[in-house]
């Protein structure tokens, strides 16, 4: 009989080791992938350096001579309204003229 427990115990022991290596070793991923973050933050450069920043849809849309200024353009009215109003009426636009991508 005092073999089985010490066999059980042995089991058991060895199982607890597999798991705590398991958790050191996923513990040791994620340390590293936050090391890599932190490096690649590091690395990112200051606004207004040397390099573009990627313009957005809005940024292109906004250009002036874009579709918002042609917008503007077809009634003066359009200019005095306020902003919320004039997003709301310029969705309505671009969707009576096919600009956006679902028709619907």
């Amino acid at each position: 009989m005092p073999e089985t427990d010490l066999s059980t115990v042995v089991i058991l022991l060895s199982a607890c080791l597999g798991v705590l290596f398991l958790i050191l070793m996923v513990a040791v991923g994620y340390s590293s992938r936050l090391g890599r973050i932190e490096r690649l933050l590091a690395q990112k450069p200051e606004a207004g350096g040397g390099e573009s920043v990627p313009e957005t849809r809005e940024a292109v849309d906004a250009r002036p001579g874009g579709p918002f200024d042609t917008f503007l353009a077809e009634d003066g009215a359009r200019k005095l309204l306020t902003k919320k109003e004039q997003a709301a009426a310029y969705r309505k636009w671009r969707q009576e003229r096919g600009m956006n991508w679902s028709n619907s």
